[in-house]
């Protein structure tokens, strides 16, 4: 990875601002979940604003932002039929800014806003600056998609929520292109693509279990050295120390937990998720998205808890690298 570029400049950084109301919405860059504002949905309210650090998914030329919008009603628990689920807030809206950071100064580099039409179905609106946008980004484009399904039975069932990911969710993805330069080249810009051969499959579990097993032994030395790539990338990204990265994920102080307990991998619990044009590829939970092979059990104030943390990898150099 070379992050030695523009060094000697104030950094440059790239996040995506967003700002969620009455509805559910994840904000993605090139395909990789950056955040979503799912526990909000869940709860009936809908709101969200914050950002993510995109610039990690970001690489020089060509890349894709999108966002992915769905009613409120798919996460209510009622008994109630799709149509009623499918309906939208009136006043339902998220909007997306990609933005540029360098020293005090920082710019817009394109932008997705999206409301509430007179037909009651998600619609782009025109941003005030698109002109401005037009010059580095292509057009908005609507695509009314399935969101993410999940089966029963591939987490410990006192720690799966039917209502997290709703069955038949139908939501509206909104994306479209955006010219980046003065990025650092990330490790996996070169990254073999992914196609999930037997041979690939294996090498990613391999890389799994490796982890895995550093985790189970409590070896929180090899385990840096094992992020050494995806700590770099983050404190770039961020201006933090790699060391307070890896502080503040949580995993130190739940590995020497004294409840710590590993999960032992079923592989027949996880799908592949490919991302990025296949040089970013993680596995995931058929029952939860958000949970990787590498959960545990530990204690939170008196009671057990399932926490795990979610790695991407990148096939370099025929070996399989945790980078992200």
């Amino acid at each position: 990875m070379t992050l030695t570029a523009h060094a000697e400049e104030s950094r440059l950084y790239i996040r995506s601002l967003f700002d969620i109301e009455y509805a559910f919405c994840a904000i993605k860059t090139n395909g990789v979940l950056g955040m979503d504002n799912r526990n909000s949905a869940r709860q009936g309210r809908g709101f969200g604003t914050s950002s993510t650090a995109a610039m990690l998914f970001l690489e020089n030329g060509e890349n894709e932002v999108s966002l992915e919008l769905g009613a409120l009603g798919w996460f209510d628990k009622k008994d109630t039929s799709v149509l009623e689920r499918a309906l939208f807030n009136p006043q339902a809206s998220c909007k997306l800014e990609l933005t540029a950071m360098r020293g005090s100064n920082s710019e817009v580099l394109s932008a997705i806003e999206v409301g509430i039409g007179k037909d009651g179905l998600p619609e782009a609106k025109i941003p005030a600056d698109e002109q401005k946008f037009k010059t580095i980004s292509g057009p908005v484009v609507r695509q009314k998609i399935l969101a993410e399904q999940v089966v029963r039975g591939h987490k410990d069932n006192e720690y799966f929520n039917p209502y997290k990911y709703p069955s038949k969710m139908e939501i509206y993805r909104f994306s479209r292109q955006v010219q980046v330069s003065g990025l650092p080249e990330w490790s996996w810009v070169k990254a073999t693509p992914y196609t999930d051969t037997p041979e690939q499959r294996k090498g990613l579990e391999q890389a799994y279990i490796k982890i895995w097993r550093t985790m189970d032994n409590k070896d929180l030395t090899t385990l840096r050295k094992q992020l050494k790539l995806s700590l770099a990338a983050w404190a770039w990204s961020t201006g933090e120390g790699e060391e307070s990265i890896f502080v503040d994920r949580g995993m130190k102080s739940d590995i020497q937990n004294s409840q710590f307990k590993m999960i032992p991998i079923n592989w027949q619990d996880y799908d592949v998720q490919i991302m990025n044009k296949g040089r970013l590829v993680r596995l995931i939970n058929k029952s939860d998205p958000s949970v990787s092979p590498l959960s545990y059990y530990c204690d939170s104030d008196g009671d057990t808890v399932m926490r795990y943390i979610s790695p991407i990898f990148s096939l370099i150099n025929g070996e399989f690298v945790l980078v992200i």
